[in-house]
């Protein structure tokens, strides 16, 4: 089922319909287990695939040396107002946080 779902080695959300589509007509023992598992595949393949980059203003970066560099599909730049500067960047389960309240964090706990 999962790897049906993937084109080029990356989810396609037209095969994943179709996929759901035939999955939910059959009543298959423990489809509702099933479903859960390939739901939770979906969504680390997903954030293995995008990488969320917050800040509090948009940066200007070159996408496909980024892209290339990281190996990611796809980028997706966030505006987040309660960011003061820095940034908080996203690429599957790794988190790089540099922003204010991190630092300011960092300082406290070494006091």
């Amino acid at each position: 089922m999962y790897k049906n779902s993937l084109k080029n080695g990356a989810v396609d959300a037209k095969l994943v319909g179709k996929i759901l589509k035939k999955v939910t007509g059959q009543k298959a023992y423990g489809l509702s287990k099933i479903l859960i598992v390939y739901k939770n595949l979906i969504a680390q393949k997903i954030a293995k695939e995008e990488i969320l980059v917050e800040a509090s203003t948009l940066p200007q970066l070159d996408k496909s040396a980024f892209l290339k560099k990281t190996g990611a599909k796809r980028i997706v730049f966030k505006k987040n107002s309660d960011l003061v500067f820095g940034a908080k960047i996203k690429h599957g389960d790794w988190v790089w946080e540099e922003t204010l309240d991190s630092r300011l964090e960092q300082i406290k706990n070494r006091s």
